[in-house]
C-alpha cells in the first residue's frame, strides 16, 4: 500500500484526534532527524525508502502516544536541561538500560529543541547520541529473544555479557549506519578537515569522527559544555593550543579540525592503538589508563566491559563510520607519519 494510503488508513481507524497530532509531530521530527541539512536549512534529498521510513516512524510514535507511553511534546527549558543532564548520566553510566529508557524521549527532546533558538547545535549533539540508545534497545530485545528461544535459562550475567558484546559489534553499527547519508555539511568541510589532519600526519579517514562528535556542525554544543565539530571541553581546547575566551575557537572549523589532529596524534603515542585513542578521546585519558591498569589490559577489549555505556558503543561507532565513509578496513588504519 502506497505509504499515504496506509497513513491515512492508520489514523482513520486507530489514533484519536490527540494522536493524530502527535504522529505529525513525529513525522516532521522523522523529516528534520533524517538529514543533517534541516539544521543548516538546506533541502534533502530523501528517498522513497526513507519516505516510508519516516512513516513507520510516525506511526509507531502515534500509536505510542495513544498508548499513554509518551508524554506531551511540551518542555520548560528547566525540563530541557534536566532531561539533558539524566542523558548525560545515563551515557557515563555503565547500565544499558538506563541509555534505552532514552529511545523515545531523544526525539521529543530534538523538536523541541529544533523550536527555539540556537537549539539546531544542541540537536546536532543529540542526533549522534539517539543511536546509542536505539543501540542499546536493540540490545535488549535481541537478549529476550535469544533468552525465549533457549533450552536452557541463560543467567543474568549471560545475558548482560550478550548484550555487552551486542552493542560493541562492528556488524551492528554497520547496519545502523549502512543507509545514512553522510551529514550533509561534510562535502563541503571534507577538504579543509582534511587538509588539517594532512598537515599534522594525521590519517585522514579519521576526520569521521565529526560526524559521531556533531553531525559535522561547527557549531555544536553538548549539555556539559563540549563544542564545536570535534566536541573540545575548554580545557583540552585550551591544552591544545585553542582560545576559548573572548573568542571561542573551537566553532572554528579550522582551527578545530587542527587541534582535533593534533591531538588524536598525541593520544596514538600514549596507546599506539587507534579503538583505545577513541576509547580515550571519549572517556578521557586518564580514566582508561587506570582501567587498563586495574584490568591487565592491553586492548580496547581488556577494558570494554568496564567502560561507560557511551565509549563502549563509541568505538564501534566510529570505527564503523570510517569502513562505510572511506571504504577501508578500520583495522589497518595507518598510524600517525613522522
Amino acid at each position: 500500500m502506497h505509504h499515504l494510503a496506509r497513513l491515512s488508513c492508520y489514523f482513520r481507524a486507530k489514533v484519536l484526534v490527540h494522536g493524530m497530532i502527535f504522529g505529525i509531530r513525529a513525522l516532521g521530527l522523522s523529516f528534520f532527524s533524517l538529514s543533517s541539512l534541516s539544521l543548516l536549512g538546506q533541502t534533502p534529498e530523501i528517498s522513497r525508502e526513507q519516505v516510508d521510513q519516516v512513516v513507520d516512524l510516525a506511526l509507531d510514535m502515534g500509536q505510542a502516544w495513544q498508548n499513554g507511553e509518551l508524554p506531551d511534546l511540551a518542555f520548560t527549558p528547566d525540563e530541557l536541561q534536566g532531561l539533558a543532564t539524566q542523558l548525560q548520566t545515563a551515557l557515563e553510566s555503565n547500565q544499558l538500560d538506563d541509555l534505552a529508557s532514552f529511545e523515545a524521549m531523544i526525539p521529543q527532546m530534538m523538536l523541541a529543541l529544533s523550536q527555539t533558538e540556537n537549539g539546531r547545535h544542541y540537536v546536532a549533539w543529540l542526533l549522534q547520541r539517539y543511536d546509542y540508545a536505539v543501540v542499546a534497545n536493540w540490545s535488549r530485545q535481541e537478549a529476550a529473544e535469544v533468552v525465549e528461544q533457549s533450552e536452557t535459562q541463560p543467567t543474568p550475567e549471560q545475558v548482560e555479557e550478550f548484550r555487552d558484546d551486542y552493542v560493541m559489534d562492528l556488524r551492528v553499527w554497520r547496519h545502523r549506519i549502512a543507509e545514512r547519508q553522510a551529514p550533509q555539511p561534510a562535502p563541503g568541510l571534507l577538504p579543509l578537515v582534511k587538509g588539517k589532519f594532512a598537515e599534522k600526519g594525521v590519517p585522514t579517514e579519521l576526520i569521521w569522527l565529526a560526524e559521531v562528535e556533531s553531525s559535522f556542525d561547527p557549531e555544536a554544543i553538548s549539555p556539559v559544555g563540549a563544542k564545536g565539530l570535534f566536541q573540545f571541553m575548554p580545557a583540552t581546547a585550551e591544552w591544545m593550543g585553542l582560545e576559548v575566551t573572548p573568542d571561542d575557537e573551537r566553532v572554528n572549523a579550522s582551527k578545530s579540525a587542527s587541534a582535533a589532529a593534533k591531538y588524536l596524534r598525541y593520544l596514538y603515542g600514549r596507546f599506539e592503538s587507534w579503538p583505545l585513542v577513541f576509547a580515550a578521546y571519549n572517556a578521557g585519558e586518564g580514566r582508561v589508563r587506570r582501567l587498563m591498569r586495574e584490568q591487565s589490559a592491553t586492548d580496547f577489549n581488556g577494558i570494554a566491559a568496564v567502560l561507560p555505556s557511551e565509549t563502549r558503543m563509541y568505538v564501534p561507532k566510529v570505527l564503523a563510520t570510517i569502513e562505510l565513509r572511506e571504504g577501508v578496513n578500520p583495522s589497518q588504519i595507518a598510524a600517525p607519519s613522522e
